[in-house]
């Protein structure tokens, strides 16, 4: 665990840096889940679909994590005291094409009501940051800060599909 650890925190930490490349955040990604797996005894599975061409692209650092925690606190919901049924599956898949880059995480948890995650990642539910549920709308604003345009939309089918796709501009490099 401290190894993963000490993994995550380098390149999360990466000299304060805000960008790295694609292969570093999923670097981070899988280091992260490493380290929910020893700490839950737990067997999350985690699948990328990332084409080789792309992990050499920047892009704006610790995106992706946030969004696997949600999936493991709020879809899965580890860390209670209830035994799981079902075995954890996230999927982070990323394109690109001649008008976007394609980021999405997928799980296989409870799910939700998109409509109410698109008012927390947009800020549009006052209460989100009293609840705690500010997550979401750091990462957009962040997104926003860096990218300037940026498109999320959600899905879910419980216990199936939940899924949260971000289309940011095409690489320039």
């Amino acid at each position: 665990m401290i190894l993963n650890l000490s993994e995550y925190l380098r390149i999360s930490l990466a000299y304060g840096e805000n960008t790295h490349s694609i292969s570093r955040e999923l670097d981070l990604a899988c280091a992260y889940i490493k380290i929910m797996n020893l700490r839950f005894n737990n067997s999350i599975q985690l699948t990328t679909q990332v084409p080789e061409d792309l992990l050499n692209h920047t892009i704006l650092k610790c995106i992706v994590q946030p969004l696997i925690e949600n999936s493991i606190k709020h879809g899965f919901k580890l860390g209670n005291s209830r035994k799981q049924l079902f075995f954890p599956v996230i999927e982070i898949s990323m394109s690109l094409d001649d008008e976007h880059f394609t980021l999405s995480v997928t799980d296989n948890g409870a799910g939700f009501d998109p409509n109410k995650m698109s008012e927390l990642m947009f800020g549009e539910q006052k209460e989100a940051q009293n609840d705690k549920h500010f997550g979401l709308n750091n990462i957009y604003q962040r997104l926003l800060t860096y990218y300037g345009d940026v498109k999320v939309s959600f899905s879910s089918i419980p216990f199936v599909e939940n899924k949260i796709v971000i289309k940011l501009p095409p690489f320039k490099n």
